[in-house]
């Protein structure tokens, strides 16, 4: 029987990975995770046509106010649909870090699993070729059986990985929201279910509160640490030799890949392709070490954003009070920012100076955590991958002598300051 999926369960149901479709089956839960569990059927038919608003095809992290050279994802998405046959609206985040992440990965493998059913256009939010909804709005009902025989191999391998099944994703929503104090009104609104009393259509304030308390469940889940153990489990790995030390190159440590196989007519034969492939695309957070000194790069760097969001793991880091706070401040503070440029309304950044004492106060505060944050975390990735101490340790011996030497040519008159 499906039941709800734990933490747990997902993790240790990455170990049981077989082939492309188990791949693309455990994508797809974490994917209908971060759209709030809400039916294939809606997700199918999500498009750039459905998101109001801001029109942003890119990541939102809820941190990137805060972060240097995060600013390109501070921009929302939402999505606006009618709920299968309720046809009741909703509105919700559709570019939350990491759902694009997943998305961008999910697109890649069904190109592979389902090179018939892909989506070859340029639209950012399809995944596949058909939808259940036809241009007016009917029922589809080749798309609905396309739809159909998709989940049912779906539930058949989540079952296999992890007990549960897309279908029961919601009430994994529902209860993680519950558990970080989310009432049961709050979630029937964030789930687009009626309220009793409540107005039909919400009114675009109360549209903070509800990303606020998206934003906290996929937090409080961990979505972003199963993310990335699922993708640590695809990488390469630090090669070691007979006595279980590392062995090194001139260009760092030995790498190999990870011995993944999948089933073919019962055999076990290694992937067909590279699912890591996504490197190029989706940056993996790459060991905060300069190999040139040796010395571990500044978090705040921004060498590799989207790697420092996976690194980062938590989406906020404070209270749903302060973040719902923040967000209606900078929301009123943005409907004052506009002005005539050449006889066109434009848009301009809000001057910190402009910020009321209460939204000073509220980013200074988070300013503050971030510093303490910061080390936190680095102590959390060298506990998590502790050899990166002796690729450090490696690289710092091999700088040594030449610090030494070029110390001594400086001396002779050999090598000049400039070259030092």
């Amino acid at each position: 029987m499906p039941r709800l999926v734990q933490v747990k369960d997902l993790m240790l149901g990455i170990n049981k990975i077989n082939t492309l479709q188990d791949l693309e089956s455990f994508l797809w839960w974490l994917y209908s995770f971060c759209l709030l569990g809400i039916n294939t059927r809606d997700i199918l038919n999500i498009d750039e046509s459905c998101i109001v608003s801001d029109k942003s095809l890119d990541h939102y992290h809820p941190e990137a106010k805060f972060i240097p050279f995060w600013k390109d994802y501070e921009r929302k998405a939402h999505v606006h649909i009618r709920r299968g046959k309720t046809k009741n609206p909703i509105v919700m985040l559709v570019n939350l870090f990491p759902t694009l992440v997943i998305r961008d990965w999910l697109h890649y493998i069904v190109g592979h699993t389902r090179p018939d059913l892909v989506y070859k256009g340029k639209d950012r939010f399809r995944i596949f070729n058909f939808k259940t909804l036809t241009k007016t709005g009917k029922p589809d009902e080749e798309g609905i059986k396309k739809q159909i025989k998709l989940l049912d191999t779906f539930a058949d391998k989540q079952k296999k990985m992890f007990g549960g099944t897309t279908a029961l994703t919601r009430q994994t929503v529902t209860t993680t929201g519950a558990r970080i104090g989310i009432s049961s009104d709050e979630l029937k609104r964030q789930l687009g279910h009626k309220v009793k009393g409540a107005f039909a259509h919400y009114i675009v304030t109360e549209q903070v509160p509800k990303d606020v308390n998206h934003i906290n469940i996929i937090n409080e889940f961990g979505i972003i640490q199963i993310l990335l153990t699922l993708m640590d489990s695809f990488d390469e790995i630090q090669k070691l030799d007979s006595n279980g030390d590392l062995i090194f190159t001139e260009n760092g440590p030995m790498l190999e890949k990870s011995e993944r196989t999948e089933t073919l007519d019962s055999k076990e034969v290694p992937f067909n392709l590279d699912p890591f492939y996504f490197l190029a695309k989706i940056p993996a957070p790459s060991i905060p070490i300069d190999s040139k000194t040796g010395e571990f790069k500044d978090l705040k760097s921004g060498y590799n954003p989207v790697g420092e969001m996976l690194l980062r793991t938590d989406l906020t880091i404070w209270s749903r009070t302060d973040e719902t706070r923040y967000q209606q401040l900078m929301e009123d503070l943005s409907k004052n920012s506009f002005k005539v440029v050449n006889g066109k309304v434009v848009e301009v950044v809000p001057s910190e100076a402009t910020y009321p004492d209460e939204l000073k106060e509220l980013k200074a505060k988070k300013e503050a955590m971030y510093e303490e944050l910061n080390k936190k975390i680095l102590k959390s990735f060298l506990k998590a991958h502790p050899l990166i101490l002796e690729t450090q340790k490696e690289i710092k011996n091999r700088i040594a002598p030449n610090k030494v030497l070029n110390q001594a040519k400086k001396q002779l008159g050999i090598l000049s300051d400039s070259k030092d």
